[in-house]
């Protein structure tokens, strides 16, 4: 989806990303993560980018929208309505997660698929396998977030040069940020929330 505002209405509107009931049908665990960084990231300093995609028509044809304010979150206060996932995925399985979630809030099952829709990156579910036994919880995901032509390149240099793993902490709260528009150098920029020991960079 390319990033005008139009083209993201249309896309959230028209229902023409991925299936909400199909995410939580497969990947419920993902849809809670992507959830809940939203929700958190209301409350943070980097709430980038606001839905205002999403939107609708009242009966009397007036829009329904999110509305930034210096107050209480409006997207948190909307997700605050929102049932467990297992409730959702249940919802989902008998066909009637829009019906419901309208009923809640106008905007509700379009502030979901877009939240599920927006992060610009595929979040792989870790099976047990998988995980990394010094993390101390079963909820470990791999993100994939480069385009092919780089991961191409990627691999060609580890061929030569090997690699090996880095790690980078981040506030719960800045993930929605992260996970729709990559890891930010905000150094020397009113987003900068740390020093920097180590001179410009990413923390």
């Amino acid at each position: 989806v390319c990033d005008n505002p139009l083209c993201k209405y249309q896309f959230i509107s028209l229902g023409l990303g991925a299936s909400v009931e199909t995410a939580l049908a497969h990947e419920p665990e993902t849809v809670s993560l992507l959830l809940a960084t939203t929700y958190a990231g209301c409350s943070g300093p980097h709430f980038n980018p606001f839905p205002v995609e999403v939107q609708k028509l009242d009966k009397e044809g007036k829009v329904i929208k999110f509305e930034e304010s210096a107050g209480a979150h409006p997207v948190q206060r909307c997700l605050d309505l929102l049932p467990t996932t297992e409730e959702l995925r249940k919802l989902a399985m008998v066909g009637k997660l829009k019906s419901t979630l309208e009923l809640l809030h106008p905007l509700l099952y379009l502030l979901v698929t877009w939240i599920v829709n927006t992060a610009n990156c595929h979040l792989h579910y870790c099976k047990p396998e998988e995980r990394i036994n010094g993390f101390h919880t079963t909820h470990q995901w791999i993100m994939k977030t480069t385009q092919p032509e780089k991961e191409k390149y990627f691999y060609k240099k580890k061929k030569k040069h090997g690699s090996f793993y880095v790690y980078h902490g981040s506030g719960f709260p800045n993930w929605h940020s992260i996970l729709r528009n990559g890891l930010k150098n905000y150094s020397g920029t009113q987003h900068q929330t740390t020093g920097a020991a180590y001179g410009p960079g990413i923390y």
